[in-house]
């Protein structure tokens, strides 16, 4: 599936400012890490790559389950689902973070995680 955001690698240095941690440069070099739970045990993540090639994912993760909480899914099956529409504003909350920190372009709100 094509995503309709990107990253803004010129702003990673920015990463400091929203949170982000730099992961350990032996293991992963030049590789940011953003983690910020939205529900108990539902966190919000994105990882990305700085040096060439740019790879970069975003995963809403049931942390209890260690699997990937698709709420889009889950809402498209219940628009009116309690939970899966509590992680879908706190992640908006989170990708404007993003968004506003130049870090995430091209996003709109709504669009596929």
């Amino acid at each position: 599936m094509k995503l309709n955001y990107d990253v803004n690698l010129l702003k990673t240095l920015r990463f400091r400012e929203v949170e982000a941690s730099k992961l350990n440069p032996e293991t992963y070099p030049a590789t940011w890490f953003y983690c910020k739970e939205v529900r108990r045990d539902i966190t919000f993540n994105i990882t990305i790559e700085v040096l060439p090639p740019h790879n970069f994912r975003i995963d809403v993760l049931d942390e209890n389950f260690c699997q990937p909480f698709d709420y889009q899914y889950m809402l498209h099956n219940n628009p009116t689902a309690k939970i899966p529409l509590e992680v879908k504003s706190k992640v908006e909350e989170q990708m404007q973070i993003l968004v506003d920190a130049g870090l995430i372009t091209e996003y709109t709100k709504g669009d596929y995680i």
